[in-house]
Protein backbone atom coordinates (compact mmCIF):
# COMPACT_ATOMS: atom_id res chain seq x y z
CA UNK A 1 0.00 0.00 0.00
CA UNK A 2 0.88 3.55 -0.52
CA UNK A 3 2.76 5.12 3.45
CA UNK A 4 3.06 8.41 4.24
CA UNK A 5 7.20 8.48 4.53
CA UNK A 6 7.22 11.25 6.71
CA UNK A 7 4.82 8.82 9.24
CA UNK A 8 7.25 6.08 9.10
CA UNK A 9 10.70 7.68 8.84
CA UNK A 10 12.31 6.31 12.00
CA UNK A 11 11.48 2.78 10.81
CA UNK A 12 12.19 3.19 7.10
CA UNK A 13 15.75 4.58 8.14
CA UNK A 14 16.39 1.14 9.88
CA UNK A 15 15.27 -1.11 7.25
CA UNK A 16 17.18 0.95 4.97
CA UNK A 17 20.38 0.75 7.29
CA UNK A 18 20.14 -3.06 8.26
CA UNK A 19 19.51 -3.98 4.27
CA UNK A 20 22.07 -1.84 2.38
CA UNK A 21 24.73 -0.75 5.25
CA UNK A 22 24.74 2.88 4.57
CA UNK A 23 25.43 5.88 7.49
CA UNK A 24 23.26 7.93 9.41
CA UNK A 25 24.67 10.68 7.33
CA UNK A 26 23.45 8.93 3.64
CA UNK A 27 20.85 7.98 4.77
CA UNK A 28 19.38 11.33 6.16
CA UNK A 29 20.09 12.85 2.56
CA UNK A 30 16.54 11.08 1.71
CA UNK A 31 14.71 11.38 4.41
CA UNK A 32 15.65 14.72 6.35
CA UNK A 33 16.51 17.15 3.36
CA UNK A 34 14.55 18.93 0.71
CA UNK A 35 13.60 15.81 -1.22
CA UNK A 36 11.52 12.98 0.41
CA UNK A 37 9.98 10.81 -2.15
CA UNK A 38 6.37 11.02 -2.34
CA UNK A 39 5.41 7.81 -3.21
CA UNK A 40 6.15 4.89 -1.48
CA UNK A 41 4.85 1.46 -1.48
CA UNK A 42 5.41 -1.16 1.79
CA UNK A 43 3.81 -3.53 3.50
CA UNK A 44 3.69 -2.64 7.73
CA UNK A 45 3.80 -5.49 10.74
CA UNK A 46 2.91 -4.03 14.18
CA UNK A 47 3.55 -0.82 13.25
CA UNK A 48 7.01 -1.28 11.32
CA UNK A 49 8.01 -1.56 7.81
CA UNK A 50 8.73 -5.03 6.75
CA UNK A 51 8.93 -4.33 2.76
CA UNK A 52 9.32 -1.02 0.71
CA UNK A 53 10.02 0.41 -2.68
CA UNK A 54 10.25 4.08 -3.63
CA UNK A 55 8.95 5.21 -7.15
CA UNK A 56 10.87 8.53 -8.11
CA UNK A 57 9.89 10.80 -10.61
CA UNK A 58 11.35 10.26 -14.02
CA UNK A 59 11.29 10.67 -17.66
CA UNK A 60 12.27 8.88 -21.12
CA UNK A 61 12.99 11.12 -23.70
CA UNK A 62 12.84 9.07 -27.71
CA UNK A 63 12.37 10.80 -31.39
CA UNK A 64 11.32 14.20 -29.51
CA UNK A 65 8.65 12.75 -27.51
CA UNK A 66 8.95 12.76 -23.75
CA UNK A 67 6.99 10.18 -21.69
CA UNK A 68 6.79 10.12 -18.22
CA UNK A 69 7.27 7.39 -15.59
CA UNK A 70 8.95 5.78 -12.53
CA UNK A 71 12.06 5.11 -10.99
CA UNK A 72 12.12 2.34 -8.55
CA UNK A 73 14.18 2.59 -5.94
CA UNK A 74 15.70 1.19 -2.82
CA UNK A 75 13.63 -1.94 -2.65
CA UNK A 76 13.90 -3.79 0.65
CA UNK A 77 12.75 -6.36 3.12
CA UNK A 78 13.68 -7.22 6.45
CA UNK A 79 15.07 -10.59 6.40
CA UNK A 80 12.93 -12.21 8.88
CA UNK A 81 10.28 -11.79 6.49
CA UNK A 82 11.98 -12.72 3.18
CA UNK A 83 10.38 -15.32 0.81
CA UNK A 84 6.50 -14.87 1.57
CA UNK A 85 6.54 -12.94 -1.47
CA UNK A 86 5.95 -9.27 0.04
CA UNK A 87 8.35 -7.68 -2.85
CA UNK A 88 6.28 -9.20 -5.55
CA UNK A 89 2.88 -7.48 -4.03
CA UNK A 90 4.69 -4.55 -4.04
CA UNK A 91 6.09 -4.68 -7.08
CA UNK A 92 2.21 -5.76 -8.76
CA UNK A 93 0.78 -2.93 -6.88
CA UNK A 94 3.73 -0.41 -8.37
CA UNK A 95 2.63 -1.77 -12.12
CA UNK A 96 -0.97 -1.06 -11.48
CA UNK A 97 -0.42 2.37 -9.64
CA UNK A 98 1.19 3.44 -12.75
CA UNK A 99 -1.23 2.36 -14.82
CA UNK A 100 -3.85 3.98 -13.05
CA UNK A 101 -1.83 7.72 -13.38
CA UNK A 102 -1.01 6.92 -17.41
CA UNK A 103 2.21 6.86 -16.66
CA UNK A 104 4.28 5.19 -19.52
CA UNK A 105 6.84 3.18 -17.65
CA UNK A 106 8.71 2.16 -14.70
CA UNK A 107 12.54 1.56 -14.90
CA UNK A 108 15.16 0.13 -12.33
CA UNK A 109 18.67 -1.04 -12.40
CA UNK A 110 19.05 -4.34 -10.60
CA UNK A 111 21.69 -4.39 -7.79
CA UNK A 112 23.41 -7.44 -9.13
CA UNK A 113 23.27 -9.36 -12.63
CA UNK A 114 21.52 -12.17 -10.38
CA UNK A 115 18.44 -10.44 -9.82
CA UNK A 116 17.60 -9.56 -13.98
CA UNK A 117 15.67 -12.84 -14.26
CA UNK A 118 13.71 -11.64 -10.67
CA UNK A 119 12.48 -8.81 -12.33
CA UNK A 120 11.78 -10.43 -15.34
CA UNK A 121 8.89 -12.62 -13.63
CA UNK A 122 7.29 -9.36 -13.54
CA UNK A 123 7.58 -7.82 -16.64
CA UNK A 124 10.53 -5.83 -16.88
CA UNK A 125 12.75 -5.85 -20.32
CA UNK A 126 16.35 -5.41 -20.30
CA UNK A 127 16.74 -2.71 -22.89
CA UNK A 128 18.47 -0.53 -21.14
CA UNK A 129 22.55 0.41 -21.74
CA UNK A 130 25.90 2.92 -21.89
CA UNK A 131 28.73 2.19 -23.31
CA UNK A 132 32.18 1.62 -21.24
CA UNK A 133 35.62 2.75 -22.05
CA UNK A 134 38.88 2.03 -20.97
CA UNK A 135 41.69 4.95 -21.82
CA UNK A 136 45.03 3.51 -21.63
CA UNK A 137 46.66 6.61 -21.51
CA UNK A 138 49.95 8.39 -19.16
CA UNK A 139 48.25 11.71 -18.81
CA UNK A 140 48.36 12.73 -14.87
CA UNK A 141 44.55 13.71 -14.55
CA UNK A 142 45.20 17.27 -13.66
CA UNK A 143 40.65 18.16 -13.97
CA UNK A 144 39.73 21.19 -11.80
CA UNK A 145 36.88 23.08 -13.89
CA UNK A 146 33.52 22.96 -11.97
CA UNK A 147 30.93 23.33 -13.63
CA UNK A 148 27.12 24.93 -12.49
CA UNK A 149 25.11 21.74 -12.50
CA UNK A 150 21.77 23.41 -14.66
CA UNK A 151 24.52 24.04 -17.54
CA UNK A 152 25.34 19.92 -17.46
CA UNK A 153 21.61 18.96 -17.09
CA UNK A 154 20.78 21.65 -19.95
CA UNK A 155 23.61 19.73 -22.18
CA UNK A 156 22.29 16.03 -21.24
CA UNK A 157 19.06 17.27 -22.60
CA UNK A 158 20.75 17.27 -25.73
CA UNK A 159 21.32 13.56 -25.50
CA UNK A 160 20.36 12.34 -29.17
CA UNK A 161 19.86 8.61 -28.59
CA UNK A 162 16.72 7.77 -26.06
CA UNK A 163 17.57 8.31 -23.02
CA UNK A 164 16.55 8.13 -18.97
CA UNK A 165 16.62 11.08 -16.97
CA UNK A 166 15.64 11.94 -13.35
CA UNK A 167 12.84 14.78 -12.32
CA UNK A 168 14.13 17.97 -11.57
CA UNK A 169 13.86 17.57 -7.79
CA UNK A 170 14.99 14.07 -8.08
CA UNK A 171 17.99 15.19 -9.87
CA UNK A 172 18.93 17.39 -6.73
CA UNK A 173 18.97 14.16 -4.28
CA UNK A 174 20.74 12.43 -7.26
CA UNK A 175 23.46 15.11 -7.18
CA UNK A 176 23.92 14.87 -3.43
CA UNK A 177 24.41 11.46 -3.11
CA UNK A 178 27.05 11.58 -6.16
CA UNK A 179 29.03 14.51 -4.36
CA UNK A 180 28.55 12.63 -0.79
CA UNK A 181 30.49 9.73 -3.02
CA UNK A 182 33.15 12.39 -4.29
CA UNK A 183 32.12 13.16 -8.00
CA UNK A 184 31.80 16.88 -9.15
CA UNK A 185 30.71 17.94 -12.58
CA UNK A 186 33.23 18.98 -14.92
CA UNK A 187 33.23 21.33 -18.05
CA UNK A 188 35.18 19.85 -20.07
CA UNK A 189 34.85 22.01 -22.88
CA UNK A 190 31.77 25.00 -24.16
CA UNK A 191 29.66 22.03 -25.16
CA UNK A 192 30.95 19.04 -23.34
CA UNK A 193 30.26 18.00 -19.91
CA UNK A 194 31.72 15.31 -17.72
CA UNK A 195 31.16 13.86 -13.70
CA UNK A 196 34.00 12.27 -12.39
CA UNK A 197 35.01 10.87 -9.30
CA UNK A 198 38.07 12.93 -7.20
CA UNK A 199 40.99 10.82 -8.57
CA UNK A 200 40.20 11.27 -12.07
CA UNK A 201 39.73 7.70 -12.16
CA UNK A 202 35.78 7.03 -12.69
CA UNK A 203 33.93 9.10 -15.97
CA UNK A 204 30.22 8.16 -14.65
CA UNK A 205 29.17 10.26 -17.30
CA UNK A 206 30.46 12.11 -20.21
CA UNK A 207 28.23 14.00 -22.19
CA UNK A 208 28.88 15.88 -25.53
CA UNK A 209 27.33 17.80 -28.15
CA UNK A 210 26.84 15.86 -31.53
CA UNK A 211 28.53 17.84 -33.95
CA UNK A 212 31.99 18.40 -32.06
CA UNK A 213 31.74 15.09 -30.45
CA UNK A 214 35.33 14.12 -31.96
CA UNK A 215 37.12 17.09 -30.86
CA UNK A 216 35.56 17.15 -27.42
CA UNK A 217 36.78 13.54 -26.60
CA UNK A 218 39.93 13.69 -27.87
CA UNK A 219 40.19 16.77 -25.26
CA UNK A 220 38.94 15.01 -22.25
CA UNK A 221 41.28 11.83 -23.36
CA UNK A 222 44.42 14.29 -23.23
CA UNK A 223 42.76 15.10 -19.49
CA UNK A 224 42.44 11.97 -17.85
CA UNK A 225 44.52 9.81 -15.57
CA UNK A 226 46.12 6.26 -17.17
CA UNK A 227 43.36 3.55 -16.90
CA UNK A 228 40.65 5.74 -16.41
CA UNK A 229 36.94 4.82 -17.26
CA UNK A 230 34.41 6.48 -19.27
CA UNK A 231 30.61 6.01 -19.23
CA UNK A 232 28.54 7.48 -21.94
CA UNK A 233 25.78 7.26 -24.57
CA UNK A 234 28.83 6.84 -27.27
CA UNK A 235 30.46 4.36 -29.08
CA UNK A 236 34.22 5.41 -28.35
CA UNK A 237 35.80 2.16 -30.11
CA UNK A 238 37.58 4.89 -32.53
CA UNK A 239 39.53 6.53 -29.84
CA UNK A 240 39.76 3.90 -27.54
CA UNK A 241 39.11 0.40 -26.28
CA UNK A 242 34.89 0.45 -25.66
CA UNK A 243 31.90 -2.27 -24.69
CA UNK A 244 28.23 -2.21 -24.73
CA UNK A 245 27.16 -2.47 -21.17
CA UNK A 246 23.81 -3.90 -19.93
CA UNK A 247 22.01 -1.38 -17.30
CA UNK A 248 18.64 -1.55 -16.05
CA UNK A 249 14.91 -2.39 -16.91
CA UNK A 250 12.37 -1.62 -17.96
CA UNK A 251 8.33 -2.25 -17.61
CA UNK A 252 6.32 -0.54 -20.20
CA UNK A 253 2.95 0.56 -19.56
CA UNK A 254 2.64 2.22 -22.85
CA UNK A 255 3.43 0.02 -26.01
CA UNK A 256 4.26 3.76 -27.80
CA UNK A 257 7.18 4.36 -25.84
CA UNK A 258 8.70 0.43 -26.48
CA UNK A 259 8.35 1.27 -30.27
CA UNK A 260 10.05 4.28 -30.05
CA UNK A 261 13.03 2.65 -27.99
CA UNK A 262 13.53 -0.30 -29.73
CA UNK A 263 16.96 0.32 -30.18
CA UNK A 264 17.43 0.74 -26.10
CA UNK A 265 17.78 3.42 -23.87
CA UNK A 266 20.77 5.19 -22.80
CA UNK A 267 20.80 4.44 -18.58
CA UNK A 268 23.80 5.28 -16.32
CA UNK A 269 23.05 7.62 -13.26
CA UNK A 270 21.89 4.99 -11.21
CA UNK A 271 21.01 5.69 -7.10
CA UNK A 272 21.02 1.87 -6.16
Amino acid sequence: MLIDVKEYTPSLKKLWSETFGDDDEYINLLFDFDYTPAECFAEISDGDVISVLYLLKGYITADGKVFEGRYLYAAATDKKHRGKGLMAELIRQAREYVKEKGLSFICLVPADEGLYGYYARFGFEAVMRNFVSTFGGKNSGLIEESADFSEYLRARKEISVPFFCFGEDEWKYAFSCLNYAGYKVINNTCDSYIIIDEANKEVLEYISSDENLADNTKKLLSKLSAGASIVSPYDLSDFCECRENRFGMVYFADNRLKDYTADGIYMNIALD
